[in-house]
């Protein structure tokens, strides 16, 4: 199948928030091909890109849909993790976000891809008060 072909949908856990210390859910994606009628794609090569960051004071991200008269600060990256996970006989791919193991608060801002296909997704670890 040519890549191009290839369909991602996220299923599960793209938008998380958690309290520094708790575990992230699972996330997952869904691997179809282009047909009028998706069909799954079984053992398809899925790549799950992290990047774990501090935003500027701590501030919380804004998620998509929420709205804001000033532009976001970029996080400062404080690690990077790439994990190929082949999708399995239900069409699904699914890895553990994690911090890796650093702690307060972070972003995870993340993509799936598989072919010329992407999912991104966006988890927030936020301070206990």
């Amino acid at each position: 199948m040519p890549s191009s072909a290839v369909h991602l949908q996220s299923v599960t856990g793209g938008m998380q928030e958690a309290l520094v210390g708790q575990t992230f859910q699972p996330f997952t994606i869904r691997v179809t091909d282009s047909s009028i009628s998706p069909n799954p794609v079984l053992g398809a090569s899925v790549v799950f890109q992290s990047l774990v960051g501090r935003m500027p004071n701590n501030e919380p991200i804004l998620w998509i849909g929420q709205s804001s008269s000033t532009q976001q600060p970029m996080p400062v990256i404080l690690s990077y993790t790439q994990a190929t996970v082949l999708s399995d006989i239900n069409d699904l791919a699914t890895i553990q976000p994690s911090t890796g193991g650093i702690e307060g608060a972070v972003v995870v801002l993340g993509t799936a891809s598989a072919g010329s296909a992407s999912q991104q997704f966006q988890l927030q670890s936020l301070p206990v008060n």
